[in-house]
């Protein structure tokens, strides 16, 4: 018999790893190579979760069409969640439930009682979602904290540098030669899922078709001169995005209000003003109610030393940036 060590699971076709989807991946060939080596599975409960176009689909089809024989398995999305669940949800070997976020009401008390019983089983039971379990508005404390318990893999927005990677990758396999300094221009310009870089390679391909030469970079900003412009890094998208993420204002942002919930929000929107609008301390101070340069040197100050020292918060700041595109 084979050992969980001497057991290989290929990577699957079309994916490419890249710092932001590495766990995910890593989790799911552990899955994998345990089921494939008649092993215990290292966690009964896995919860992947990241936005549309991160791979959360491709990875759990993966995931079940490599399934050994032996192993019994079921496979829905959770806006399908029958009326009158089998017992086959309980007793299969391993469940597997896409898009939590669009779970039904109606199906909260059956997947509470499923989980609880697999748990019991030591069944193996895979989640994936836009969010993590807390942030999901449709489920209540009881199932979040049933969910939390398990392995919990985040796939957040890809980096410039991922976008990059993935730019050549998706390049490569159409097997269209596009010049680097393009891949360069959309990776920075075009910030999004794999399935927005897909669309936009394909856009750069098609109107490449009729040229004799490869397209260049002065012929690919004009064509995506309308999207680079709303993708631009702004004051006010800045503040928009910290705005939503930390559930403050623009007037509180820009306001007097001292409050903790309030300053660093404020002191955070600074900080990325700063860093990526190229704008200068008294641009910037003016910008957010009027503060002096020497305020919007410490705001800056005070963010680079808190991310520094906080692995939590240097994560989240990580993850703002890439959703500006930064």
């Amino acid at each position: 018999m084979q050992t969980v060590a001497e057991t290989t699971v290929e990577m699957p076709s079309g994916l490419v790893l890249v710092p932001e989807n590495r766990s995910a991946w890593m989790a799911v060939r552990r899955l994998l190579r345990s089921l494939q080596a008649f092993r215990s599975a290292p966690f009964p409960l896995l919860y992947l979760h990241g936005g549309p176009g991160t791979g959360k689909t491709h990875l759990l089809q993966f995931l079940q069409d490599s399934l050994p024989e032996e192993v019994t398995s079921q496979y829905l999305r959770a806006a399908d969640w029958p009326e009158s669940p089998d017992d086959e949800f309980r007793r299969s070997q391993m469940l597997i439930i896409e898009d939590m976020q669009h779970l039904p009401r109606r199906a909260l008390e059956d997947l509470k009682r499923i989980v609880d019983c697999r748990l019991t089983r030591k069944r193996i039971t895979v989640f994936s979602a836009l969010h993590g379990p807390a942030e999901l508005e449709n489920l209540p404390a009881f199932l979040a904290s049933r969910l939390a318990a398990g392995l919990i893999v985040g796939i957040p927005p890809y980096s410039r540098s991922s976008r990059r990677i993935l730019l050549q990758q998706l390049a490569q396999i159409a097997d269209r030669p596009i010049q680097p300094e393009v891949l360069d221009w959309l990776a920075e310009h075009v910030p999004g899922s794999g399935r927005q870089l897909q669309a936009a390679l394909c856009r750069v391909q098609t109107a490449s078709a009729g040229l004799r030469e490869p397209i260049d970079v002065y012929t690919v900003a004009a064509l995506f001169q309308t999207e680079a412009e709303e993708q631009r890094i702004s004051i006010e998208r800045i503040v928009e995005r910290i705005g939503r993420e930390f559930a403050v204002t623009a007037t509180d942002i820009g306001g007097e209000d001292r409050q903790p919930q309030i300053v660093w929000p404020r002191q955070l929107a600074i900080y990325l003003a700063r860093k990526w609008t190229g704008l200068s301390l008294a641009q910037i101070g003016e910008c957010f109610g009027g503060r002096d340069h020497s305020t919007v040197r410490h705001a800056c100050q005070k963010v680079e030393s808190v991310i520094a020292t906080d692995a939590e918060q240097a994560s989240r700041v990580r993850q703002i940036e890439a959703e500006l595109g930064c």
